[in-house]
C-alpha cells in the first residue's frame, strides 16, 4: 500500500520540489555514511553531512521565494502558515 504523490504533498505540506530535495539528500547522506562506517571513504564528518546541509539551504531559499511571492499576491495569512510549516522542517 503506497501513498500517491498528491496524498504525500497534501499530508506533509511540502511541494514536490522539497520532497525531491529531501529524498536525494537523504539518499546521498546514507551512501556516504555507509562508506564512512565501512572505512572505504576516509573523510571528515562535515563532508558526510554536507548533503543534509545543502538540502536545508536549498529548502530555506525555496521557502523564502515562496513567501515573497505569496506576499506579493496579498496572501498574507496563507504565506505565514506556509512559511511556518516549511521552516519547521529545517
Amino acid at each position: 500500500m503506497f501513498f500517491s504523490l498528491d496524498e504525500l504533498v497534501e499530508w506533509l505540506g511540502m511541494t514536490i520540489f522539497e520532497l525531491w530535495i529531501n529524498l536525494l539528500s537523504l539518499g546521498t547522506f546514507t551512501v556516504l555514511l555507509a562508506l564512512a562506517s565501512e572505512e572505504i571513504l576516509v573523510s571528515s564528518w562535515w563532508v558526510i553531512f554536507s548533503p543534509l546541509f545543502v538540502a536545508d539551504a536549498l529548502n530555506a531559499y525555496f521557502c523564502t521565494i515562496v513567501l515573497i511571492r505569496m506576499y506579493l499576491e496579498a496572501l498574507y495569512k496563507v504565506a505565514f502558515f506556509r512559511a511556518l510549516w516549511s521552516l519547521s522542517f529545517l
